[in-house]
């Protein structure tokens, strides 16, 4: 019998992971998880080219799924930013003064990841939506402002995976009976 129809409300969990092979797409373990998300959206979208003809339009061809994506909250580690973006993570001092400084140089390329979210569901499961191979194309933005909490933005494309398990998919969308914890 199929799964019932689901409910999703609201973002339970947003976790991304690195790739210690981007060609393989295997994953660097542990995830990093991002603590406070308030947003995980993607958008599906596809060109089309029309062939018309004596006064009609007789198809359309797609040109192939193109996928983009946005993350927003707040508590973002340097782990995560350095995931995000790229860049060099520094420690240094001893408790009580430990710090950690993230350099960002304009020669760092931003590195592709994977990103999954959870929502739980009104019937007592969870949707999980995967996408395989990210890379930040947008601006990212940090934003500190008096009276409110720091937020980061970003947002990007995704791009077909390499992996040979999930070779070309771009996203996978998964219906849990049972709430399933991010692995």
């Amino acid at each position: 019998m199929p799964l019932t129809t689901a409910y999703p409300f609201g973002l339970r969990d947003v976790k991304l992971s690195s790739f210690t092979n981007a060609t393989t797409e295997t994953p660097a373990t542990p995830t990093i998880d991002l603590p406070a998300a308030r947003v995980f959206t993607f958008t599906e979208a596809e060109e089309y080219e029309t062939l018309t003809g004596d006064d009609k339009t007789i198809t359309t061809r797609g040109k192939g799924a193109t996928l983009t994506w946005e993350l927003e909250g707040g508590g973002y580690s340097a782990d995560v930013v350095k995931l995000i973006v790229g860049g060099t993570l520094t420690d240094g001092g001893t408790a009580p003064a430990q710090t950690r400084k993230l350099r960002k140089l304009a020669t760092d390329s931003r590195p592709f990841f994977k990103v999954e979210g959870q929502s739980m569901s009104d019937n007592g499961g969870d949707v999980h939506g995967v996408i395989y191979r990210c890379r930040a194309t947008g601006d990212f933005e940090m934003h500190f402002e008096q009276g409110t909490w720091f937020l980061t933005n970003i947002s990007g494309e995704a791009f077909p995976s390499l992996a040979a398990t999930t070779v070309d998919a771009l996203y996978e969308i998964t219906y849990n009976e049972t709430i399933t914890a991010i692995t």
